[in-house]
């Protein structure tokens, strides 16, 4: 007899078993039930391969995929918060960049860290590099150029107002800053130019103003391979045919004598001047000439010295900026001693 199992769980079959008739045989079984019965078995294979399927599923699929979803979620967030953070960044560096590049620097050494590590009362003195120099005896007969420390300007007709400085520089690959050696001397009916320099070497205690301007010709043909910091030909103007520079010193220490005044360029002006102290005479300045002032001045070695340079004849004027470099075009302070016992 034909008969159609489920059996167990495994798979369904169709099972052909003996019958009690003795006459009973497979070929009593009629096709076409033969046949429905096969497409019965197939249905039931195939929903029961689906349901086997699901029910094979791991019961933490979904589990893991709601994790990774948060994950994902997780991750978005964070790249979020951290391009924003990036922008937050890069508008600052961007800042402080424009800021550092376009931003007036301080074009003299910080003189307000001078002024509080100078001229407080609990100044150390300047020790002496020349111990047991003056049990020595010596002749000296030589001379020193003694560059200004700085360099600024003040307006009579103004007396509150403050002048830009005006010292060139440029930047290094580190940050830092170059301020060169070349320096404006401009002065006319109603402008100063206010200098200050430190006195060095041992010995050299008599300073006296000098300012010395190459002629044209010698400056028309070194121009061709010396140049200015900015690579433009060197060249001064003055009052033809000369100019009368006077020379004022100005005190350079404080009344009660406990702290030096060292100019703050940023803050000086014709009203806060130092007053003056002595008047050191006239340069007559010109064209291929080395002026001085008839008085020189004493200099203690490592002392601090200001002078005042101004003209007040009307329609004056000097306008040069002094360097190191040749033909030589200087304002200085020369130093010097011819005998001494030391």
């Amino acid at each position: 007899m034909f008969k159609l199992f489920s059996g167990d769980k495994s798979s369904p079959y169709i099972a052909l078993s003996p019958s009690n008739s003795s006459t009973s045989s497979y070929a009593d079984v009629d096709p076409e039930d033969q046949h429905d019965a096969l497409e019965e078995q197939n249905r039931n294979t195939r929903r029961f391969d689906d349901d086997e399927r699901e029910l094979e599923k791991p019961a933490d699929y979904e589990y893991l995929y709601n994790t990774s979803s948060r994950e994902t979620s997780k991750q978005r967030k964070r790249l979020l918060y951290l391009s924003i953070l990036t922008g937050i960044l890069t508008i600052i560096n961007l800042s402080l960049f424009h800021q550092y590049l376009f931003a007036s620097p301080p074009l003299t050494p910080p003189l307000s860290n001078l002024d509080a590590a100078y001229n407080s009362e609990t100044d150390l003195e300047f020790a002496s590099a020349y111990i047991g120099f003056d049990d020595l005896d010596a002749t000296l007969n030589y001379t020193f150029e003694n560059m200004p420390l700085r360099v600024g300007s003040v307006d009579r007709a103004h007396p509150t107002a403050t002048r830009p400085e005006e010292a060139p520089f440029w930047w290094t690959p580190y940050g830092s800053s170059i301020i060169p050696a070349r320096r404006h001397v401009f002065v006319n009916e109603s402008i100063s130019t206010i200098v200050q320099f430190r006195a060095t070497d041992y010995g050299l205690e008599t300073c006296r103003p000098t300012l010395v301007l190459p002629t044209f010709a010698a400056l028309t043909a070194a121009n061709s391979s010396v140049r200015s910091d900015h690579h433009k030909p060197r060249s001064y103007s003055y009052s033809a045919p000369l100019v009368h520079v006077h020379v004022w010193e100005l005190e350079s220490i404080s009344q009660d004598g406990s702290k030096e005044l060292e100019l703050d360029l940023a803050q000086l002006s014709y009203a806060n001047l130092p007053p003056r102290k002595a008047y050191l005479g006239a340069m007559e300045v010109r064209e291929g000439v080395r002026a001085t002032t008839p008085e020189a001045f004493e200099c203690r070695s490592a002392s601090l010295h200001t002078l005042e340079l101004s003209c007040e004849e009307a329609g004056c004027m000097l306008d040069v900026w002094v360097d190191d470099v040749g033909p030589q075009m200087a304002f200085f302070v020369e130093q010097s001693a011819i005998t001494r016992r030391m």
